[in-house]
Order: structure tokens, then C-alpha cells, then sequence
């Protein structure tokens, strides 16, 4: 029996025809927040469907992870943003100015990732907060109506 010899000119040839096959694919970490930074900007329109909660000033729409229905105080869905402030300053706003849009805390907790639950008699508000970068926060509010 014959043994077969392949010359290491072969061993160079097929790494690089399978190193030039390879995808690059690379996967998301929802904590870092958004995936597609075009999808991130100063959006009115959004904005101003959502009235009966206070938004951070200077927040952008991640328009990839936002799904609102509806509007004024009857909107319900998500909506995704991005401050440049950061995440314990967010968390403060939330804790003082939710009161003055009629809602009643529920639950806090403060961690890597931060939630606040707030409840009218209308919907329950759910505000997670994360730390994408140093001083800049994803805010991720969620509105779902009450039973």
C-alpha cells in the first residue's frame, strides 16, 4: 500500500480557500442595545405619538426595535431609545417625573440592567434600562394595557 504525501504547498492553498469561504457572523448582545446605528435618529413622529409619558430630552429612536400603536394616552407597543446621558441620571428622571403623568410606581429594581414599573388605570408602563456605553443609556418602554 502506497502512502500519500500532500506537500504543504496544499495545506497553504486550502486555508486560504476556506479562510476566503468563511462568514463573518456576529451575534447581537441585546444589552448593548441597538444593531443598526442608521435605524437611530431624532424621530417627531414617533415622539410625538407617545404624550402621556415623559421622554428623556435629546433621546433618539432605535426605529428597528420601536413598534407603537396608536397615540396621545392610548398608544400601547415599544419603543426604543438612545440618550446620552447616563443610566443612573435616566433612572433618576423616570423615578421623579412618571408621578406627574399619573402613574404609580409598582416596582424598581436597580442593577446592570435597571426596570421600572409604573401602573394608571389605562396600562402599565415597563422602563428597562441599560448601559450601552460610557454615558450613553438604551431605554426600552413598553406599554401594555390594563386587564
Amino acid at each position: 500500500m502506497e502512502k500519500i504525501q500532500i506537500k504543504p504547498i496544499v495545506f497553504i492553498f486550502l486555508f486560504f480557500l476556506l479562510n476566503s469561504c468563511a462568514v463573518n457572523v456576529q451575534q447581537s448582545d441585546k444589552r448593548k442595545g441597538p444593531s443598526n446605528i442608521a435605524s437611530i435618529e431624532e424621530d417627531p413622529s414617533i415622539l410625538n405619538k407617545v404624550s402621556d409619558i415623559p421622554i428623556p430630552s435629546n433621546s433618539l429612536v432605535d426605529k428597528d426595535k420601536t413598534f407603537v400603536i396608536g397615540s396621545g394616552e392610548e398608544w400601547i407597543g415599544r419603543l426604543s431609545l438612545i440618550n446620552n446621558d447616563k443610566k443612573n441620571n435616566i433612572f433618576d428622571f423616570f423615578l421623579k417625573n412618571m408621578s406627574n403623568y399619573s402613574y404609580k410606581k409598582k416596582n424598581i429594581k436597580e442593577n446592570n440592567v435597571s426596570t421600572l414599573i409604573y401602573e394608571n388605570n389605562k396600562k402599565v408602563i415597563f422602563i428597562k434600562l441599560s448601559e450601552l456605553k460610557i454615558e450613553k443609556t438604551f431605554i426600552e418602554i413598553t406599554a401594555t394595557p390594563v386587564n
